[in-house]
């Protein structure tokens, strides 16, 4: 098991690696990528709460960069009508421009790879990194 785990961890440093490469190519740094990945994939409700969920950065790292991509003009930040309290993070035009010259295409790669692959193996990879990721969070809790 314990060279499962190494295989594991190899193929995950290395996806990361791809995803920081990728990064560096568009002149962002990889955390910036995360943020606008995660605002690009939640359009409709994107709050900097959700953002900070789902990185498990500080609140302020999130905030330097919601703030940085306000600054260049990539987002704008809109009343939640759900909850008044947090405001939705969109994409401005400027900003669907930065995704179509960048996410946009590393996707089309993405889903170019996933077609290598039946629906059964992509169900299989789904279900058991979610798995993975839900085991490792409970049992690393008292960690």
């Amino acid at each position: 098991m314990e060279k499962e785990l190494k295989e594991i961890k190899i193929n995950w440093f290395k996806v990361s690696c791809i995803y920081n490469q990728l990064a560096d190519r568009h002149l962002i740094n990889n955390f910036s990528m995360r943020v606008f990945n995660l605002i690009n994939i939640f359009e409709k409700d994107c709050t900097q709460k959700k953002i900070v969920e789902m990185t498990g950065a500080p609140k302020q790292s999130v905030n330097n960069v919601i703030q940085d991509f306000l600054d260049k003009e990539y987002i704008t930040l809109v009343t939640n009508p759900k909850d008044k309290r947090y405001k939705l993070i969109k994409l401005t035009r400027k900003g669907k421009t930065l995704y179509h010259s960048t996410l946009e295409k590393i996707e089309e790669a993405e889903l170019k790879v996933l077609s290598n692959f039946s629906e059964e193996e992509i169900k299989a990879y789904i279900d058991f990194s979610a798995k993975y990721n839900e085991l490792l969070e409970k049992e690393t809790e008292e960690i």
